[in-house]
């Protein structure tokens, strides 16, 4: 970032004076604290409408109203006093917070005026008065200090859609730090004097026949110290500006700031790393689901790792995350390294940049990471993203329900259709206990991929869904409320009613045994892939990855950081620091690590899918305001219509149309 350069204040012009006359004396200035700061008056500069007063001489020895072995010279004044500065100061947020941050700006400035000159018998020898100067760490000017705020994951359910750990508004994004503003290590002004003058005359000059007043070079004095109060004030604001945008602290002019040793934060296992001064760059970060704590292990191990090198992680709310990413890139203004869907790879074209084979080749890349990896981040044979985690949709069940009726969970859908009408509970034709949370699209919190997983297991291609594969699809998943009345839109949402006991088995991604331990920790339930049609297993995938910025200054560092976060032994770490926030971290990406979760019963199910999943841009719980969620609003007229009498064929046909629409608004035909 370019330094700027603050214009320094030039004094106005001063006004003629008449031969002989006095100067206009300075006027009256007001401090920061609103009370004028009153310049006292002088010998040399008296009121206005006042003559220099000067000691009579007896008659008899005046000449020209001057006796002789008499000098009268003007006395310097001393400098203005000193302006103070508030220190500044920042504090960490809670660590679930967005970033956010609210500078204060306060402090007095005070301008000392001259002294008023005596007359003397004989001239004095000069003395010099020294400036106060400011002590260490103090400027002339105001500081500013920051707060920073993090993202929290609501401990409870709502009947909205939340994706794990889903967070409250966040903060903007960070430009580098600075270690110091411009502008404030200004060259006196030409006319500011730095010390006493010198007396124009000596003991021993010729006498003039009258001493005509001087002007001295203090009367800009005035002038000068408030346009280095300005000047301060302004400096002051944008440092300001940068800080609130940006975070960090700065060092100005030996205040606090960033040292040659930087040093990792209180309780956190970094160590200290030297960084060489002049070559530190900072990553910015943006990520979506995970709280700084359960990251920062991580990334200090990576800036130790990497002197020189500073990663700032910035956990976003979720939603518009899209359009703020994409916005900032645009702007100039896009972090570093950043979280999005794998859905999302079109969309993100040019925002993203192509992985590097410095970080991993084609073939690593294919061996390292599940098949569907390969099938949504590579776009015209360039790796556009890394996942740090997988996952899918599992089948949710009530273990206690299952054991009532001595049933097992289900592994095909036609199992799965018996066993919900057996496990659903009616007064009259109201459904008090759901079978199974499917069926309509109003309550049922993943009800599209439920619909794009039926349609690929039934040999639908979703971007063609107007075939007989996609109609029987989409009829089949309408039956479930409208021919066996397993469900009800007269309960809760889908999470939360199986959370409560509501319904005795549901769809969903790994992420929600979060919200439900957190509604209900006593509740006792279970989780087996989902149901399969036929012999052929299809899964469905829908997980988050890791992207460079194309734009970004930075990426050398960033890849770096890419390939250090989705090696075998980091995402281990990861996995533990987030198991120690919540029931358990992110489900590894990487295959080779999928034996080491098989004795995990809430993750192994999903594990066990990723081998033969595929994924589509039918994707709840983005909140991309894009591709997945307008293609998802055609699905959700589709089921509404079918509920509602047309038929599967009608309703696929407006599917169709807005399909083709979306696909080609963003470059995914």
């Amino acid at each position: 970032m370019a330094d700027t350069q603050l214009p320094k204040p030039s004094p106005p012009p001063r006004p003629p004076q008449a031969a002989g006359s006095s100067p206009t004396p300075p006027p009256h200035r007001v401090g920061l604290s609103g009370a004028p700061n009153r310049q006292p008056a002088a010998a040399v500069f008296p009121p206005a409408g006042q003559s220099p007063t000067v000691a009579k001489p007896p008659p008899a020895t005046r000449r020209g109203n001057l006796r002789p072995g008499v000098v009268v010279r003007p006395l310097s004044a001393p400098p203005p006093g000193v302006v103070s500065a508030s220190t500044a100061s920042q504090s960490t947020a809670a660590p679930n917070q967005p970033v956010g941050e609210a500078d204060q700006v306060s402090g007095k400035a005070i301008v000392a005026g001259p002294a008023a000159a005596k007359s003397l018998t004989k001239p004095p020898a000069a003395q010099p008065v020294k400036p106060a100067s400011p002590s260490p760490g103090q400027l002339p000017g105001p500081t500013q200090s920051s707060d920073q705020n993090k993202p929290i994951i609501p401990a409870q359910l709502s009947d909205q859609d939340q994706a794990p750990g889903l967070a409250q508004p966040a903060g903007p994004n960070s430009p580098p730090r600075l270690s110091s503003l411009p502008g404030l290590n200004q060259p006196p002004a030409p006319n500011q004097p730095t010390g006493p003058a010198a007396s124009p005359l000596g003991p021993d000059a010729a006498q003039p026949s009258f001493a005509k007043f001087r002007r001295s070079p203090l009367r800009f004095l005035p002038w000068v110290v408030g346009g280095l109060v300005a000047l301060v004030l302004l400096a002051g604001g944008a440092w300001a500006a940068i800080r609130f945008f940006g975070g960090g602290s700065s060092s100005l002019l030996g205040g606090p700031g960033p040292s040659p040793t930087d040093v990792g934060e209180p309780g956190s296992s970094s160590v200290q790393r030297q960084v060489v001064p002049g070559t530190k760059t900072t990553l910015v970060y943006w990520g979506l689901w995970e709280p700084d704590q359960a990251l920062r292990d991580v990334l200090d191990k990576f800036e130790e790792a990497n002197p020189g090198v500073e990663v700032e992680y910035v956990m976003h709310n979720p939603r518009d995350y899209r359009e703020r990413l994409q916005t900032a890139v645009a702007g100039g203004s896009g972090p570093d390294i950043f979280r999005f869907h794998a859905s999302w790879t079109p969309m993100l074209s040019r925002e993203l940049d192509p992985m590097p084979g410095s970080v991993m080749s084609a073939a690593q890349f294919e061996q390292a990471f599940y098949p569907v990896v390969r099938q949504q981040l590579v776009l015209d044979g360039r790796v556009m993203g890394v996942p740090l985690m997988y996952d899918g949709i599992g089948l949710y069940y009530n273990k206690d329900a299952l054991a009532a009726a001595d049933a097992s969970p289900p592994r095909t859908w036609a199992d799965l259709k018996a066993l919900a009408a057996r496990l659903t509970i009616r007064d009259g034709s109201a459904v008090t206990r759901a079978g199974v949370a499917l069926g309509n699209a109003d309550n049922v919190d993943h009800f599209a991929e439920v619909i794009g997983l039926l349609m690929l297991q039934n040999g639908a291609d979703p971007a063609n869904p107007n075939t007989r594969e996609g109609q029987e699809a989409l009829r089949f998943y309408t039956n479930f409320v409208t021919q066996d009345n397993v469900w009800s839109d007269q309960l809760p949402s889908s999470t939360v009613a199986f959370a409560r006991g509501d319904a005795a088995m549901m769809l969903a991604p790994s992420w929600r045994v979060h919200q439900i331990i957190a509604t209900n920790p006593d509740l006792n339930f279970g989780i087996v892939p989902a149901p399969r049609l036929g012999d052929r297993p299809i899964g469905w995938a829908t997980y988050w990855a890791e992207g460079v910025n194309a734009f970004s200054d930075n990426k050398t560092e960033a890849w770096k950081l890419v390939k250090f976060l989705s090696s075998a032994e980091t995402m281990q770490r990861l996995f533990s620091e987030q198991s120690q926030i919540r029931s358990f971290g992110e489900p590894y990406s990487r295959v080779e690590l999928a034996d080491n979760l098989a004795a995990n019963e809430l993750v192994e199910p999903f594990l066990s899918d990723a081998p033969f999943a595929q994924g589509w841009f039918l994707n709840s719980a983005t909140h991309d305001n894009g591709i997945n969620d307008q293609l998802i609003r055609y699905y959700r007229d589709a089921v509404n219509a079918v509920i509602g009498g047309s038929s599967a064929s009608q309703a696929m046909t407006t599917v169709e149309d807005g399909t083709a629409q979306v696909l080609r608004q963003y470059g995914a035909e």
